[in-house]
């Protein structure tokens, strides 16, 4: 009997599954109460963020020597009142693909000048046929053996957190094979297939493969570490960051998400750029690190590469991107500069809080959530008014004269 070969691509997260005796162990031996935790976590999921059991687990709140001095009724999760927060914010429907699709996104970037990771090729359903557009798996096969250029990055059309990633160093068109960043060799046609598989319906994109900043070589290998942006903008004082860390890749991952295991995430000083602390792990497991594990290079108080064109990216990606007024980017340091990877309309908060130990629902975050809630019934408002004026301009309601 053959074994099945283990999927390429992972396209889903691995279930997060906290185990309750680890936890409870982990509680007493740093002092505390299972039970009391309990109750201060009780305090917050009844309180103004409805923190979920999952989310106070996975950030590791009740462990007093990682959060020291912090005001945990300010931090939330992914929860009912994240949606909350990202309804209030971007409340217009009819944008939200404009920053789902990396197509559209990148599109109105590159329109406004700013710098994006260019397009190679795109498979999926949808497309007219052209040079780089396939719709067969076979077809698919062949762009890669012959067509695209390397190394080369793949990712889903509509993706988040590196689901469904391919990064790709070279092909052999004669074997029919193509090499992997991590030196494996694959068959063209079976990944074409998973790809086709997977992604066919919402599209698959090959983007070229950046070269790290010298100083993020440095630090994690031939790898793109990405700073996380939060921006927001408020009607008066226009985009500003919020938050920002630091996502670094560690051990066999080629992407910086943090869900993967072993990968780095570091709080950052906002004025000078340096990295104040760095974390891996969640739950129980998750603990301060000093150097990365790869290359042994000390992380805090390491200088982020490109620290004042990184946020100055974001803040004028925030202006192009219109409609939105609460985004979080992925810029890389690259050989070449900053460079935006991604814009997400529905950002993360829990590796923010768990960067900085502190909550996002601060005081300044509280009040551009009620500008925006204000905003919004501004918006709503004038939308009533707007289809109250068509129907009166469209129909006569006036009585005939006699």
């Amino acid at each position: 009997m053959t074994d099945t070969p283990a999927p390429l691509l992972d396209v889903a997260r691995p279930a997060r599954v906290h185990n309750i005796p680890q936890t409870v162990a982990a509680m007493k031996a740093a002092g505390g109460s299972p039970a009391g935790f309990f109750f201060e976590w009780l305090k917050l999921r009844l309180g103004r963020n409805r923190l979920p059991l999952s989310d106070y687990l996975t950030m590791k709140l009740w462990d007093k020597t990682l959060y020291s001095g912090a005001k945990l009724d300010t931090f939330t999760g992914k929860s009912e009142k994240a949606r909350e927060i990202y309804r209030a914010a971007n409340f217009i429907p009819e944008v939200q693909a404009l920053a789902g699709s990396k197509l559209a996104s990148n599109a109105i970037l590159t329109a406004h000048g700013l710098p994006v990771v260019p397009l190679l090729g795109l498979h999926t359903a949808r497309a007219f046929p052209g040079p780089g557009r396939t719709a067969t798996p076979e077809a698919l096969a062949s762009f890669l053996l012959n067509d695209l250029s390397y190394p080369a990055f793949g990712k889903p059309l509509w993706g988040i957190q590196s689901l469904g990633s391919v990064s790709l160093s070279s092909r052999d068109a004669a074997a029919g094979t193509v090499t992997l960043q991590n030196g494996g060799t694959v068959e063209a046609l079976r990944l074409a297939r998973e790809i086709h598989a997977a992604y066919f319906m919402h599209g698959y994109i090959f983007q070229p493969r950046l070269a790290p900043h010298p100083d993020v070589k440095a630090v994690c290998g031939d790898r793109l570490a990405t700073v996380r942006v939060l921006t927001a903008e408020r009607k008066a004082y226009g985009p500003c960051v919020l938050r920002t860390c630091w996502k670094i890749p560690a051990g066999a991952s080629n992407a910086d998400n943090f869900w993967r295991a072993g990968n780095i995430l570091a709080g950052i000083d906002a004025e000078t750029g340096a990295v104040t602390r760095a974390v891996t792990g969640s739950g129980s497991a998750l603990r301060e690190v000093e150097t990365h594990p790869d290359t042994g290079a000390r992380l805090p108080g390491l200088a982020v590469p490109l620290w004042e064109d990184i946020c100055r990216t974001a803040l004028f990606g925030a202006t192009a991107m219109s409609g939105f007024w609460l985004l979080g980017w992925d810029i890389a340091a690259t050989a070449d500069g900053s460079v935006i990877l991604d814009v997400n309309e529905k950002p993360d908060f829990v590796m923010h809080q768990m960067a900085d130990r502190r909550g996002v629902i601060d005081e300044t975050f509280a009040e551009f959530l009620a500008d925006r809630r204000a905003e919004r019934r501004d918006w709503n408002r004038r939308t009533r008014e707007d289809g109250r004026n068509d129907l009166k301009a469209s129909y006569d309601f006036s009585a005939p004269e006699k």
